[in-house]
């Protein structure tokens, strides 16, 4: 009897922690749309419900509006539109970040073992990974890739699983939602060529990590198993061609990847040192105890540590990665807790000092964040204030009904997006969009930064000239500011953060 008593009060402990972890993952991911580029994912999912097809050249722009524009996240946008519509801006946070949280925990759960260890290695990678989550279309490769590792984990573990059969659907519906699906695909290959090399010879050294069933397999059912593995890939591959687009959703992977002086550009997209110290040391540290422990390991499961090192790579090139990072390595971090901590971390959690702590910050997390989100969320001069939009300035020009149809007005590259959400009828010189769009005759953002830089005064006006620009919503200390003020160009509001010019 006092032994099942003891079972059960453990059990209870358990289901607390982990009831506690999941409300803190939830907290912790919990964000306010600050993106620059929600605003034209919620312009382009509002208009596709209005018109009910998927534009293929640019609608948005004066400037590349024959340009032939892949919307690679038209579901998305789709979602967010709707859902904004059905439950307003702070619904939509809560959704994001259920998203983001269910990434996390499905993906640790891939690794089967303890509960709190899965809990654990969650809440390690949502509180890494805050910097670049929130209301943004990355989160679904975030989800993709998580249901992508449990599932094929899942396979791992039992062969004869049909769990496998459902990656060619979480590819067509991944491809339509979010270019990240090449991750997907990028780890599934580094998953076949690692399981392959299992599989070749059978013999224990080579299975650290099987069940013991899986080590009475045959070479004839490696074989099968081999060959059916190859299989769904090509099947998830051929997937990814569902989309609008077709092949050339591909053409939109190439254009931003093989970009680099367009992505040197957004911050984001630089080497992860550049994220700050506050993101860079956690996560090298984070990586150095993942891989280190892997030297004192009695068991190596080689396929995990090759995901986790390969997708840390791609965080150390561009920190927006970070995210799928901490995705790909979480059930080799599972894995290490679970072997480096054993039972005493276990006893550790759950002792009434320890739950009470991760109930005081879920507690505070809880609070802090819904009060920030909320504030926000509902106040539309707060939520610019906090994410840097130019909302007086747009409010001036809508207010006095500018610009008029034959103004063409010239805005900074982050605000793109802002302005096509609070002026939907209003065209912008350039958005988040467009950073990497060439065509023969122009590419957009080298003006952009002509016209911004304003050094070669030649160059600059003659792109005023091909721009037919007139109106000017930028940075009141940016050196075309300063330019235009000084040929004659009118000043017509300013504040803080803004200032507007015309000719």
């Amino acid at each position: 009897m006092q032994a099942l008593k003891s079972i059960l009060k453990e059990k209870g402990q358990t289901r607390i922690f982990f009831i506690l972890g999941l409300f803190l993952i939830f907290f912790i991911s919990l964000q306010a749309p600050t993106d620059p580029d929600f605003g034209w994912h919620l312009k382009i999912g509002q208009d596709i419900l209005a018109n009910h097809t998927i534009s293929h050249f640019d609608p948005y722009s004066f400037t590349m509006s024959d340009f032939p524009w892949i919307s690679y996240s038209w579901l998305s946008d789709i979602f967010v539109a709707l859902f904004q519509k059905l439950f307003g801006f702070f619904g939509l946070s809560i959704i994001f970040s259920l998203i983001t949280a269910a990434a996390f925990f499905l993906v640790a759960r891939a690794y089967q073992t303890e509960l709190s260890y899965q809990i654990i290695a969650a809440l390690l990678g949502s509180i890494l990974s805050v910097s670049v989550v929130g209301i943004r279309d990355q989160i679904w490769s975030v989800l993709g890739l998580a249901i992508l590792i449990f599932i094929i984990l899942r396979w791992r573990n039992n062969p004869h699983s049909k769990i496998i059969w459902w990656l060619p659907l979480l590819f067509v519906i991944w491809t339509n939602i979010h270019p990240g699906f090449v991750a997907g695909l990028v780890l599934f290959v580094i998953f076949i060529i690692f399981e392959s090399f299992k599989y070749k010879r059978l013999s224990p050294e080579l299975v650290e990590g099987i069940t013991a069933q899986r080590q009475n397999f045959t070479l004839r059912q490696a074989q099968g198993i081999k060959f059916w593995l190859l299989a769904i890939f090509f099947l998830s591959l051929a997937a990814t061609l569902l989309n609008p687009y077709g092949l050339r959703i591909y053409e939109e992977v190439w254009r931003t990847l093989s970009d680099f002086a367009g992505r040197s550009q957004i911050i984001e997209w630089r080497p992860l040192f550049s994220a700050g110290m506050d993101v860079f040391l956690p996560t090298v540290f984070f990586a150095l105890f993942l891989f280190g422990a892997q030297f004192f390991a009695k068991k190596h499961d080689f396929t995990l540590i090759a995901l986790s090192a390969i997708f840390f790579v791609f965080a150390l090139l561009a920190w927006r990665n970070l995210p799928l990072f901490f995705i790909a390595s979480s059930p080799l971090a599972v894995l290490t807790i679970e072997n480096f901590t054993g039972k005493n971390l276990l006893d550790l959690i759950k002792t009434p000092t320890i739950l009470l702590i991760i109930f005081a910050l879920a507690f505070y997390a809880g609070w802090h964040n819904i009060k920030q989100v909320w504030v926000q969320d509902t106040n539309p001069q707060t939520l610019a204030k906090e994410a840097n939009f130019p909302y007086g300035a747009v409010k001036f020009l809508a207010s006095n009904h500018l610009p008029l149809a034959t103004d063409r007005l010239f805005n900074e590259y982050n605000w793109g997006g802002y302005i096509l959400w609070q002026m939907p009828n209003q065209k912008v010189f350039i958005d988040g969009r467009m950073v990497h769009w060439k065509l023969p005759s122009k590419h957009i953002f080298d003006d952009y930064q002509i016209l911004q830089a304003a050094k070669n005064l030649n160059q600059t006006n003659s792109l005023i000239e091909k721009y037919n620009l007139n109106l000017a919503l930028i940075r009141p200390d940016s050196p075309l500011a300063f330019y235009l003020s000084a040929i004659g160009w009118q000043k017509i509001y300013r504040d803080d953060l803004t200032i507007i010019l015309k000719k």
